[in-house]
């Protein structure tokens, strides 16, 4: 009877550290989390915009305005820039924003994609004013980090 004291005071300090294991544990998941989701907000804000002018014959120049990190290119009705011409493949090419840079890649088009009047074989990093051809559709590439300033005021009136 001597030792059932013991045993109780043992067994609430067992509880007691369990306890703030798993307090522990639940603070530092949570703070994991939003250290996750605020790495998430800042990579989608760290985009640079891209202004993509598409010239797709007399008096049918188009801007497109592309703040998401990936954007296909196509003439088939799921595609974020859709270009209804015969020359353009149902999904011709992606623009995609990784590492800091805005890439275009073929998506295996029967007409080709062009990047500066050179055939597109693998994916390419842009540069600002280059010059691209998907099929017999010409465009030209605005990058500036001054458009982020500026973005609600192009995006009035500009396809996304």
């Amino acid at each position: 009877m001597t030792d059932l004291p013991g045993i109780l005071l043992l067994s609430l300090r067992f509880l007691l550290a369990l306890t703030l294991y798993l307090f522990l544990a639940w603070a530092v998941r949570i703070i994991w989390q939003d250290l996750r989701q605020t790495k998430t907000v800042s990579q989608q804000q760290a985009i640079n915009p891209l202004l993509l002018t598409i010239d797709a014959g007399p008096n049918d120049l188009t801007t497109h305005f592309l703040i998401n990190p990936e954007n296909i290119l196509g003439r088939g009705p799921n595609c974020d820039i859709n270009l209804q011409d015969e020359t353009v493949s149902g999904q011709h090419a992606r623009f995609y924003f990784e590492h800091k840079h805005w890439w275009l890649q073929d998506l295996g088009s029967s007409n080709g994609t062009y990047l500066n009047d050179l055939p597109l074989d693998q994916a390419a990093v842009l540069t600002d004013k280059d010059h691209l051809r998907f099929g017999g559709i010409t465009a030209e590439v605005q990058l500036q980090e001054e458009l982020l300033d500026t973005s609600h005021d192009l995006s009035e009136g500009i396809d996304t």
